[in-house]
């Protein structure tokens, strides 16, 4: 992504001293847009890798970590 962010922004100072065209600005963007969404995208695999893991190392999701706090047992009375 660094280099897709300089490519770009190397473009738009060629563009701006009209040494460039635009469609390679264009470009420039198109890539750089291909790129943040790889990023996204093995982000989110990775952590749905992660959490496929956890669960099948034995941890429940977390949904089931999850109780009401009337349910639990700091507020029980006690019982003289």
């Amino acid at each position: 992504m660094r280099t897709g962010l300089l490519a770009q922004r190397e473009d738009l100072a060629r563009i701006r001293s009209n040494e460039g065209l635009p469609i390679e600005t264009l470009d420039s963007v198109r890539l750089l847009r291909e790129a943040r969404r790889s990023y996204i995208k093995t982000i989110v695999e990775y952590n749905r890798a992660h959490f496929q893991l956890y669960t099948a190392l034995g941890s429940p999701p977390a949904d089931m970590l999850v109780r009401n706090v009337d349910n639990g047992p700091h507020n029980r009375k006690a019982v003289p």
